[in-house]
């Protein structure tokens, strides 16, 4: 029995977002803080639309990776020690854009073991002559029916972001100067609006008090 879990504590993954431009490599790193059985680590990727396909398979102390049935050329990997390893998309393409998973796993002689995810890496590869743009940022404020409550009631405040390339960009609230996490939600995808991208809805923040008693901003990842 093979257990797959996810535990970012034990498994990490960087960079988060990744992106280049055609023709160059991408590397994402791996590690784990799991004991030195866990000495196996497989490279996953998700394209838009599609499931998850395992590209390699590594293993400390065996140079001669598993790629199954991708290209050695389009793909390599290093396993340098048992508690961390690479991967590299070579020579970028459009259609290479997608999620990329590290897994680490141990040898066992059971029918037994557990697998443990990254959290992933999105990888953009960039639009030829297109320069990364820093979003712009508007804050709506609480709606009118929700201003005619009770000062103390629900109030809820949306961040619009627009006009930014590519799609990496990170989101907190702050309310009286503190990040706040409960109340917080943010949409995922971004939507193109003519020749650029953008979250018409990016984030929205909920919580009891004065509108004025909260300010959304924006970190772009870029």
């Amino acid at each position: 029995e093979n257990k797959c879990l996810t535990d970012g504590s034990d498994v990490t993954q960087t960079p988060d977002i990744l992106w280049g431009k055609k023709g160059d490599n991408a590397t994402i790193n791996c590690s784990h803080t799991k004991d030195a059985g866990y000495n196996q680590m497989y490279w996953y990727r998700q394209l838009p639309g599609e499931t998850m396909k395992l590209i390699v398979f590594t293993r400390y102390g065996f140079d001669d990776h598993d790629f199954g049935d991708f290209s050695k050329d389009k793909f390599s990997a290093t396993k340098p020690d048992t508690e961390s390893g690479t991967f590299t998309v070579n020579n970028l393409e459009p259609e290479d854009k997608g999620l990329y998973f590290c897994a680490v796993s141990q040898h066992s002689d059971t029918d037994t073991f557990n697998t443990y995810f990254g959290g992933g890496t999105k990888l953009t590869v960039l639009e030829q002559d297109r320069a990364i743009t820093e979003p712009t940022v508007k804050v709506l404020p609480p709606s009118k029916k929700e201003c005619q409550k009770d000062g103390a009631g629900k109030k809820t405040i949306v961040c619009v972001a627009r006009g930014f390339y590519p799609d990496h960009v990170s989101v907190y609230w702050q309310v009286n100067l503190e990040n706040v996490t409960d109340g917080v939600a943010t949409d995922n995808a971004a939507l193109r609006e003519a020749q650029s991208l953008a979250l018409p809805t990016l984030s929205r923040a909920e919580w009891t008090g004065a509108p004025s008693a909260g300010v959304g901003r924006l970190l772009p990842a870029l």
